[in-house]
Formats: C-alpha cells, structure tokens, sequence
C-alpha cells in the first residue's frame, strides 16, 4: 500500500497486490461508491487499485502518471 496526501488532506492510495493463477492482463476499470472513486486493473501477475474521495477527473490524471510510470 502506498498514500500520498495533498495540503488540503485528501488522500489517493495505491493498493498492489499478486494475482493468484495465471498471469492475465485486464483494461482499466472505474467503480465509485459513495465519495468514493477507484480504478483498478491486472497487469501480468500483479493487480492494482488506486482508489480516494477525489473527483473523478484527479483520479483519472493520477491514474495515467501512475500506470506511465510503472511501465516506463
């Protein structure tokens, strides 16, 4: 688990985790509840979620530096 905390307090957390089986590969996914946003998706044997009570399109921006940087 990885969070980062903006001067105002709100957070965005990234949760890694291994995937049980084979190694797959899955597209982006977007799921809210609540305040609530996440993305998450499976990249080989590892799954992702970023996930915080953020709108949509901070999210969204975090999401694709992330994923840029974890693919370099």
């Amino acid at each position: 688990m990885f969070m980062y905390q903006d001067e105002q307090g709100k957070r965005l957390t990234l949760y890694v985790y291994r995937t049980a089986g084979e190694a797959e590969d899955t597209a982006f996914q977007y799921a809210k509840k609540n305040s609530v946003q996440a993305f998450y998706w499976v990249d080989g044997n590892l799954g992702y979620v970023l996930t915080g009570a953020v709108n949509r399109s901070v999210i969204s921006r975090a999401v694709r530096v992330l994923y840029d940087q974890l693919n370099g």
